[in-house]
């Protein structure tokens, strides 16, 4: 073991090793980040080959008051995940007899994977026809949605700014977008006014989003901008932006108002972190955040698995560099991670698959505010905002 702070250890796990890793309760399906590459200074290449082995694996667990979470991490990186649709239904598959192995009861999926699966659907088909015991699968969309509507509560707080005097808009108005919109009118105030873009909805779709909000009781102003290659200026009119699309850099840091609030649930991100950073660190006048991560009230112990072939590199960039790939505050965690052991807790926290209704937003939401977790710290891509960036903007 590698012990390297108060919630995080390292160990090295010799190929196909099975019996040294741990029991788990829930598994969260996820991919190479990456940082990874970036971290390390191995190539992507090098990285599936000789850490991976081609295949997926156990990289970190989570020992939470609910459970022990595992990560099974697919042999790719994000980019991977669009292009080749015959190579991931094998890796899928292969994570899942693993995390069955590992005693997970459910699954849950991260980053963009829900988008490659056609909302989780795809993943139930392939395991129908295994005719095995494999986990329950949820693309966790329920819990990831209530994190994103966390997030906006936190950077409002942060902020001390009201929602109901800001003008927001929304980015992406997929299944999380459009279902942390509808959630975040039930359980906050409405806003002053809604713009509503997106780059793959149509103009009708976008039409029947704004019916619907007219219909349960939204009174305020509603712009549709919709997106062709950028967004319009419609968009950096808002004081709070909420975004959750799959353009990568959509959001254009520096159109961003004087005040704007930023929270992102974006794969990949919706705006450069660098341009963020630089921008609240020179005029102070935006705050910005991601919207996927939440915090409790302790300290969450982690396990890094490494294969034995990270031996050298730990050596010679030293366990402190590599530790930052872990990017996180001891006592936060991502909603798409804890949603695994989440689902199922109680009747009405039920598996999402495929479009998310309203009525499972609110019951995850819920859910959350009677564990005791609230939001987490203003960060993005492991950069915690600091103390006195948010003093300055206030």
């Amino acid at each position: 073991d590698r012990p390297d702070s108060d919630h995080l250890s390292i160990k090295l796990v010799e190929d196909g090793d099975e019996a040294v890793l741990p029991k788990v309760d829930a598994v969260a399906l996820a991919y190479v980040p990456d940082s990874f590459a970036n971290v390390t200074g191995v190539s992507q290449d090098e990285l599936i080959a000789r850490w991976f082995g081609g295949a997926p694996r156990l990289t970190n667990t989570y020992d939470t008051p609910w459970g022990k979470i595992g990560v099974v991490m697919l042999p790719f990186f994000e980019v991977d995940l669009y292009k080749d649709g015959s190579a991931l239904r094998p890796a899928i598959l292969e994570a899942l007899r693993l995390a069955a192995r590992l005693g997970a009861k459910n699954v849950s999926l991260t980053g963009a994977i829900p988008a490659v699966t056609d909302g989780g659907r795809d993943i139930v088909t392939w395991v129908n026809g295994e005719g095995v015991n494999l986990p329950i699968i949820t693309t966790g969309d329920a819990t990831r949605a209530a994190t994103v509507v966390k997030s906006v509560e936190g950077i409002l707080d942060q902020a001390r700014r009201e929602i109901s005097a800001s003008r927001v808009a929304f980015v992406g108005l997929g299944s999380i977008g459009k279902g942390a919109l509808e959630l975040m009118l039930e359980v906050l105030p409405h806003p002053k006014s809604l713009t509503l873009s997106d780059f793959y909805r149509t103009d009708e779709r976008l039409d029947s989003i704004q019916d619907q909000l007219l219909a349960n009781g939204f009174a305020g102003e509603i712009t549709l901008a919709p997106a062709n290659d950028r967004l319009p200026d419609e968009v950096y009119e808002a004081d709070l932006i909420i975004g959750a699309t799959s353009v990568p850099g959509a959001i254009d840091v520096d159109k961003l108002k004087p005040g704007a609030l930023l929270v992102d649930y974006s794969f990949p991100p919706a705006f450069r972190a660098v341009d963020a950073i630089r921008r609240s660190a020179e005029a102070g006048d935006i705050l910005f955040t991601t919207g996927g991560q939440l915090s409790l009230e302790q300290d969450v112990e982690e396990t890094v698995f490494l294969p034995e072939a990270a031996a050298g590199l730990i050596e010679s960039i030293g366990v402190e560099k590599l530790t930052t790939l872990a990017g996180r505050d001891g006592r936060e965690m991502t909603g798409c991670v804890l949603a695994s052991v989440f689902t199922w807790m109680s009747s009405d926290l039920r598996v999402t698959l495929g479009p998310l209704t309203g009525a499972d937003a609110l019951a995850h939401y819920r859910n959350l505010g009677e564990l005791g977790l609230r939001p987490a710290r203003l960060q993005i891509a492991g950069y915690f905002l600091p103390a006195e960036t948010v003093e300055r903007y206030r």
